[in-house]
């Protein structure tokens, strides 16, 4: 962030003129200087920190890690700081007014109660961003191709067939990956052909952003008897430690939510009054489990698998998945 924005703001609004000096401020503990430049300057004879921080800084940030700062800067150094914003949303605004935490937003906002200015005009607020999800149909589509790229070149017609997806939905989630550049529609005037770029490990990276955990719910059975024929797929964490050091010994299978509804409908699987209970646990998937055929262990894909612990913050199922990554060949 530039200084001149924020001394320009301040002579306009103020009539001030204020110099600005870089600090170092090697006092402060690591993390505050990682997410912050610091400046001073004299503002109505009293001198003032100015905290810049790094763009959009509440995309990585939470308004505690800003109350936490300004504690520790005032215990060190006994001065109220001033955070400085490029852009702040109405909710972050407020949420930093209600803790009477100093800010400025050049060129729009200005809030510095310790010296009685509150000033507020041409307020920008900041876009929020929403990051896309993949339907399950277009997820299942682009791991398939992920897995063996059989769909790779096929008609629309083909993939509704292969993948046992109405054409309607499968129309709906090759346009949503089109849309986002993870695949390309070919038409000669009367069909439409699904391409994917051959890179697969690019694919994967790029496809990332929009992907999301294959699993709606968990429940647990009072009896597996019916997944035990070899037609089920493991998942979860039993799953996990066929690839890993993890020791599982509960058992988890991934059922799609049709068959599930299907499963419970006809009476032939019992649910446990609890997650947890029974003898095993059953996750319920948003789309069709692709199976993938060089692999022998019974497990779901890993890929999905991956996906399915998004969020995590367990440091076992972090590193399997480590080990994962790291030996997986595209």
């Amino acid at each position: 962030m530039e200084t001149k924005s924020i001394q320009d703001y301040l002579s306009q609004v103020l009539a001030c003129d204020i110099s600005f000096c870089p600090e170092e401020l090697n006092a402060l503990p690591f993390f505050i200087r990682k997410m912050f430049a610091f400046y001073s300057g004299e503002l109505f004879s009293k001198k003032v920190y100015f905290l810049c921080a790094k763009d959009n800084f509440f995309d990585k940030h939470s308004i505690r890690e800003i109350e936490s700062s300004a504690c520790v800067f005032n215990d060190k150094f006994q001065n109220v700081p001033v955070f400085v914003f490029d852009v702040l949303s109405r909710q972050e605004r407020l949420m930093l007014i209600k803790r009477r935490i100093s800010f400025i937003v050049p060129g729009t906002q200005m809030f510095l109660p310790y010296l009685g200015i509150t000033l507020f005009e041409r307020i920008k607020e900041k876009r929020e961003q929403v990051s896309a999800r993949l339907r399950p149909a277009a997820q299942a589509i682009l791991i398939e191709d992920l897995l063996s790229g059989t769909i790779n070149n096929c008609t629309l017609t083909q993939v509704a067939k292969f993948m046992n997806y109405t054409a309607m939905g499968i129309a709906r989630a090759a346009n949503q990956l089109e849309e986002l550049k993870l695949c390309r529609i070919y038409s000669d005037g009367y069909r439409k052909t699904l391409v994917f770029d051959s890179d697969k490990r690019m694919l994967w990276e790029r496809a990332l952003p929009y992907l999301r955990s294959p699993v709606k719910k968990i429940v647990s059975i009072e009896d597996d008897t019916i997944f035990c024929d070899g037609s089920r797929l493991y998942a979860g964490e039993y799953a996990l430690a066929r690839y890993s050091n993890l020791a599982v010994s509960r058992k988890c299978y991934a059922v799609h939510e049709k068959t599930f509804r299907e499963l419970l409908n006809g009476n032939h699987i019992v649910l446990s009054d609890s997650v947890g209970g029974g003898i095993a646990d059953v996750q319920v998937w948003s789309y069709s489990i692709p199976r993938d055929k060089n692999d022998k262990s019974g497990t779901v894909d890993l890929l999905s698998l991956e996906l399915s612990f998004q969020n995590t913050a367990d440091p076992r199922i972090k590193a399997a998945l480590f080990d994962i990554k790291e030996n997986r060949q595209w």
